[in-house]
Protein backbone atom coordinates (compact mmCIF):
# COMPACT_ATOMS: atom_id res chain seq x y z
CA UNK A 1 0.00 0.00 0.00
CA UNK A 2 2.51 2.43 0.39
CA UNK A 3 4.08 1.86 -2.71
CA UNK A 4 0.54 2.82 -3.99
CA UNK A 5 0.44 6.00 -2.19
CA UNK A 6 4.14 6.90 -2.92
CA UNK A 7 3.82 6.61 -6.56
CA UNK A 8 0.19 8.67 -6.29
CA UNK A 9 2.18 11.49 -4.45
CA UNK A 10 4.84 11.57 -6.82
CA UNK A 11 2.22 11.60 -9.86
CA UNK A 12 1.15 14.39 -8.45
CA UNK A 13 4.05 16.53 -8.30
CA UNK A 14 4.91 15.26 -11.83
CA UNK A 15 1.52 17.00 -12.58
CA UNK A 16 2.08 20.36 -10.98
CA UNK A 17 5.98 20.63 -12.95
CA UNK A 18 4.13 19.38 -16.13
CA UNK A 19 6.03 15.93 -16.53
CA UNK A 20 3.10 14.69 -18.08
CA UNK A 21 4.94 11.85 -19.41
CA UNK A 22 6.32 10.85 -16.17
CA UNK A 23 2.76 11.06 -14.23
CA UNK A 24 1.27 9.05 -16.56
CA UNK A 25 3.70 6.18 -15.78
CA UNK A 26 3.62 6.64 -11.94
CA UNK A 27 -0.30 6.27 -12.64
CA UNK A 28 0.17 3.42 -14.83
CA UNK A 29 2.25 1.44 -12.32
CA UNK A 30 -0.27 2.09 -9.42
CA UNK A 31 -3.11 0.98 -11.81
CA UNK A 32 -1.17 -2.52 -12.16
CA UNK A 33 -1.11 -2.90 -8.46
CA UNK A 34 -4.61 -1.62 -7.65
CA UNK A 35 -6.94 -1.37 -10.96
CA UNK A 36 -9.81 0.28 -9.48
CA UNK A 37 -7.94 3.11 -7.69
CA UNK A 38 -9.58 6.00 -8.30
CA UNK A 39 -7.21 8.70 -7.87
CA UNK A 40 -4.68 6.65 -9.86
CA UNK A 41 -7.47 6.94 -13.18
CA UNK A 42 -8.63 10.35 -12.46
CA UNK A 43 -4.77 11.93 -12.05
CA UNK A 44 -3.64 9.45 -15.09
CA UNK A 45 -6.69 11.71 -17.08
CA UNK A 46 -5.28 14.86 -16.25
CA UNK A 47 -1.76 13.63 -17.21
CA UNK A 48 -3.65 12.72 -20.63
CA UNK A 49 -5.57 15.89 -20.99
CA UNK A 50 -2.79 18.67 -20.38
CA UNK A 51 -0.62 16.98 -23.94
CA UNK A 52 -3.91 16.89 -25.92
CA UNK A 53 -4.38 12.92 -25.70
CA UNK A 54 -8.27 13.28 -25.01
CA UNK A 55 -8.88 9.81 -26.49
CA UNK A 56 -7.18 8.47 -24.11
CA UNK A 57 -8.16 11.03 -21.47
CA UNK A 58 -11.74 10.28 -21.67
CA UNK A 59 -11.37 6.59 -21.52
CA UNK A 60 -9.92 7.23 -17.91
CA UNK A 61 -12.34 9.72 -16.70
CA UNK A 62 -15.22 7.54 -17.75
CA UNK A 63 -13.85 4.96 -16.05
CA UNK A 64 -12.87 6.88 -12.92
CA UNK A 65 -16.80 7.66 -12.87
CA UNK A 66 -17.70 4.07 -13.39
CA UNK A 67 -15.81 2.93 -10.44
CA UNK A 68 -17.12 6.33 -8.46
CA UNK A 69 -19.83 7.41 -9.75
CA UNK A 70 -20.13 10.35 -7.54
CA UNK A 71 -16.65 11.54 -7.17
CA UNK A 72 -17.09 15.79 -7.95
CA UNK A 73 -13.02 15.98 -8.53
CA UNK A 74 -13.90 13.38 -11.34
CA UNK A 75 -17.03 15.37 -12.46
CA UNK A 76 -15.21 18.31 -12.88
CA UNK A 77 -12.81 17.08 -14.35
CA UNK A 78 -14.86 15.16 -17.21
CA UNK A 79 -16.66 18.49 -17.70
CA UNK A 80 -13.43 20.05 -18.57
CA UNK A 81 -12.36 17.54 -21.13
CA UNK A 82 -15.49 17.73 -22.68
CA UNK A 83 -14.78 21.75 -23.24
CA UNK A 84 -10.94 20.75 -24.48
CA UNK A 85 -12.58 18.16 -26.49
CA UNK A 86 -15.73 20.61 -28.01
CA UNK A 87 -12.51 23.13 -28.72
CA UNK A 88 -10.19 20.61 -30.51
CA UNK A 89 -13.16 19.78 -32.80
CA UNK A 90 -14.45 23.64 -33.28
CA UNK A 91 -10.26 23.97 -34.87
CA UNK A 92 -9.97 21.06 -36.83
CA UNK A 93 -13.12 21.90 -38.62
CA UNK A 94 -12.08 25.21 -38.95
CA UNK A 95 -8.78 24.23 -40.24
CA UNK A 96 -10.43 21.56 -42.08
CA UNK A 97 -11.99 24.29 -44.07
CA UNK A 98 -9.54 27.04 -44.33
CA UNK A 99 -6.95 24.47 -45.61
CA UNK A 100 -10.14 23.40 -48.10
CA UNK A 101 -10.66 26.30 -49.40
CA UNK A 102 -6.81 27.24 -49.78
CA UNK A 103 -6.54 24.01 -52.29
CA UNK A 104 -10.19 25.87 -54.27
CA UNK A 105 -8.27 28.58 -55.06
CA UNK A 106 -5.14 26.71 -55.69
CA UNK A 107 -7.02 24.96 -58.39
CA UNK A 108 -8.59 27.50 -59.63
CA UNK A 109 -5.40 29.28 -60.49
CA UNK A 110 -3.72 26.51 -61.75
CA UNK A 111 -6.98 26.29 -64.13
CA UNK A 112 -6.55 30.06 -65.59
CA UNK A 113 -3.21 29.83 -66.32
CA UNK A 114 -2.83 30.27 -70.14
CA UNK A 115 -1.55 27.33 -71.76
CA UNK A 116 2.45 27.73 -72.58
CA UNK A 117 2.60 28.54 -76.47
CA UNK A 118 4.38 25.91 -78.74
CA UNK A 119 7.51 25.94 -80.07
CA UNK A 120 8.03 24.46 -83.52
CA UNK A 121 11.40 22.83 -84.12
CA UNK A 122 12.17 23.12 -87.69
CA UNK A 123 14.77 21.62 -87.65
CA UNK A 124 13.00 18.21 -86.72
Amino acid sequence: MGQVTCNLNNAACKLKLKDYKQAEQLCSKVLELDNRNVKAVYLRAQAYIQPVDLDLAEVDIKRALETDPDNRDVKLEYRVLKEKIGEHNKDSQFYGNMFAKMNKLEQAKVAKQEPAPMVIDSKA
